[in-house]
């Protein structure tokens, strides 16, 4: 049997990767291109320990091929990743001043904290 679900409160973007669980279900998890190339650029640029960098790396190819086929635990690596920036870029927030380096790091933040409820809700459906 084959469930879709769609999480999306933008536009999807025309190449929403599906993500498809191993006990055969599958559940579609769309992200903006926005959103695709921040999970990019945050899996590249986050450095974690194996098995976590292992999941990260097949990830990455996933997000960069825009086809993701993934397990449950790579969707849950996902959300590490993800809840991981957050509280990097809350940090950060807390200690800068400039205003418009703050603003960046705001629109920043409530794009991960967007894409992570998505990430989370679909780990809940599983």
């Amino acid at each position: 049997m084959l469930g879709t679900a769609a999480f999306s409160r933008r536009k999807p973007a025309p190449t929403a990767p599906i993500i498809e669980m191993q006990r055969g279900d599958a559940m579609q998890l769309q992200f903006s291109r926005e959103e695709l190339n921040m999970v990019v650029q945050v899996l590249q640029e986050c450095r974690l320990p194996q098995p976590a960098a292992g999941f990260r790396d097949t990830l990455l190819d996933h997000f960069i091929e825009r086809n993701l086929q993934s397990s449950c635990d790579e969707l849950e690596a996902l959300g590490d990743i993800l809840a991981q920036e957050h509280r990097q870029v809350h940090d950060q927030l807390a200690r800068v001043t400039d205003a418009s380096w703050k603003h960046a790091l705001q629109v920043k933040e409530s794009l991960l904290q967007h894409m992570l409820d998505r990430v989370i809700e679909a780990s809940a459906m599983v």
